[in-house]
């Protein structure tokens, strides 16, 4: 008379393996669009993602049910309403939803284990710690450089170059940004212009050393300008324009700019350039490592400044 109690247990058995294999299959497959819905703002991919998630609520609390697993089938089923709320919500009115969404499938993942004896291959956690909407960033991103502009009106590139960073995950569908990350993103911008004051300050000998050349030319007859040093010292400078342009470094870019049209106009001598005006020229030189290098402290508060916005 035992040997039916025992066939019936290895049927149970059999049925409760084959239920947390199929378990753990939609599990996963929900917990892969979830990852979909939450890294991406694309109104498309979004509703495909919880249309994923809702047939794998469906056919999940369908198999409790057919195996007697009312627990289960219960709580399953009461994923549902929390999906039609994550219907339309944007991501910041979407993250208390979220987290109930995934507090419940991890529940939902323990209750399976139990009740059949086989480990989870699929886990819940909770939202990555430290992530940030990416909309919410930058609105405070905006705030701080408007903040800062009141205070010192200078002009803000790292900021600036975080507002773009954090736009473009923005156009590529991301909806959260991960702030360390975004620090190291920062730290890379800064040593960028690290290395560009560097080279400016490498240059300023020989920009000064060309400047006093057309100076000495100026009083000279056009026989004898030294156009391959004028030739190589506008090449210089454009270049500078050109990388002060890329790194929004506003004064030394007006400098550069400025210098260019000077060295051009003192090479071809349309106009007369006094001595006075090489020596206002020669002077903003000279006080151009000194430009450059409150230009990057000015920097260096800024990266101080995102730092902390990050970190709150």
């Amino acid at each position: 008379m035992a040997e039916p109690a025992v066939a019936g247990d290895e049927f149970q058995r059999e049925l409760l393996e084959l239920f947390a294999a199929e378990a753990y299959e939609w599990l996963a497959q929900i917990q892969q669009a979830l990852a979909r819905f939450q890294a991406s703002l694309d109104p498309s991919v979004r509703s495909d993602a919880l249309d994923v998630i809702a047939r794998g609520i469906t056919s999940l609390g369908g198999s409790a049910a057919t195996i007697d697993l009312p627990a289960i089938q219960e709580l399953v089923f009461s994923l549902l309403p929390l999906l039609e709320q994550l219907r339309g919500a944007d991501s910041m009115g979407a993250s208390e939803t979220l987290a109930k969404l995934r507090d419940s499938l991890a529940n939902i993942t323990e209750l399976v284990a139990s009740n059949t004896g086989i480990p989870a291959t699929v886990t819940f956690e909770a939202q990555q710690p430290g992530l940030r909407h990416a909309k919410e960033l930058l609105h405070a991103l905006h705030t701080l450089r408007r903040t800062q502009m009141r205070t010192a009106p200078a002009p803000r590139s790292v900021i600036d170059s975080v507002i773009r960073l954090v736009q473009q995950d923005l156009e590529r569908g991301y909806s959260q940004v991960d702030p360390p990350t975004l620090v190291a993103q920062v730290d890379e911008v800064c040593r960028d212009h690290d290395d560009f004051v560097r080279r400016v300050q490498s240059a300023l000998p020989f920009l000064s050393a060309a400047v006093a050349a057309l100076k000495s030319m100026s009083r000279q007859p056009a026989s004898n300008r030294p156009v391959d040093r004028t030739t190589e010292c506008l090449q210089t400078v454009d270049q500078l324009v050109d990388q002060a342009r890329q790194r929004d470094a506003v004064p030394l870019l007006h400098f550069f700019q400025g210098l260019s049209s000077f060295i051009k106009i003192a090479t071809e001598r349309r106009l007369a350039i006094s001595a006075q005006r090489f020596g206002a020229v020669e002077t903003r030189l000279a006080a151009l490592g000194a430009t450059a290098q409150a230009w990057l402290e000015a920097e260096r508060e800024e990266r101080t400044a995102i730092v902390e916005l990050l970190a709150a």
